[in-house]
C-alpha cells in the first residue's frame, strides 16, 4: 500500500502492527514491521526513532513465535539505536524487552540488570508496574517499589501499602497484553 508519503507510511504501519498484535494476531504484526522497517529506515533521522522501536517489536513478534534466540538481535538493534539517539522511552522498551526475553532463557540474572536499568530511567509508578511483571528488586534506601508475588494477580509493595496493578498476566489493570 502507497499513499506517497513514504515517512508517513513509515510512522503508520507500525502503528497498524501494533494494533494487528493487540488483536492476537502475531504473524500479521510482524508482516506490518517489517514492511514498515524498510521505509524508517529509507527516510534517515526523521525514521531514526520509528525504526528503533520497529526493531524492538520484530524482537517482540519473534519472541512471542517462540523464536527467543531470534528476537534478541532485533530489540538489541533498537537499543542500540535509542541510546545513540539518547532517547529514554525507546531504551525503557527494549530493556523490558529484553528482560523478557533473558527470564525467558532462563537468564534471571541479565532479566533483573535490564529491569534495574530501566527503573532508572522511568517514573516511580511505572517502574512499580514494570517490577510487577518481574518479580521482586531491592527496596530502595529511599522508599522505591519491589515486588511480591503472591499467586495471582502480582502484588507490588510501595512504601508501607500493597497494591494489586496486574491481572495476573503481569498486565495494568485496564490495559490489554499486546
Amino acid at each position: 500500500m502507497s499513499i506517497g508519503d513514504v515517512e508517513a507510511q513509515a510512522h503508520t504501519l507500525p502503528g497498524v502492527g501494533l494494533a494487528v498484535l493487540a488483536s492476537g494476531g502475531v504473524a500479521g504484526a510482524g508482516a506490518r514491521f517489517a514492511e514498515s522497517a524498510p521505509l524508517a529506515q529509507s527516510v534517515g533521522e526523521a525514521g531514526d526513532w520509528m525504526d528503533s522501536l520497529i526493531q524492538v517489536w520484530l524482537g517482540t513478534v519473534a519472541m512471542l513465535q517462540g523464536d527467543l534466540a531470534a528476537a534478541v538481535a532485533p530489540v538489541e538493534r533498537g537499543l542500540a539505536s535509542a541510546r545513540r539517539r539518547g532517547d529514554r522511552l525507546t531504551i525503557y522498551v527494549a530493556l523490558f524487552n529484553l528482560s523478557q526475553l533473558a527470564n525467558a532463557q532462563g537468564d534471571h540474572a541479565r532479566a533483573r540488570a535490564c529491569l534495574e536499568e530501566g527503573i532508572q530511567l522511568s517514573p516511580p509508578r511505572s517502574s512499580a508496574i514494570i517490577v510487577a511483571a518481574h518479580g521482586s528488586v531491592p527496596r530502595q534506601a529511599d522508599g522505591g517499589c519491589s515486588t511480591t508475588i503472591i499467586s495471582s494477580p502480582f502484588v507490588v509493595r510501595c512504601g508501607t501499602r500493597d497494591r494489586r496493578v496486574g491481572d495476573g498476566r503481569g498486565v495494568p489493570r485496564g490495559r490489554s497484553r499486546p
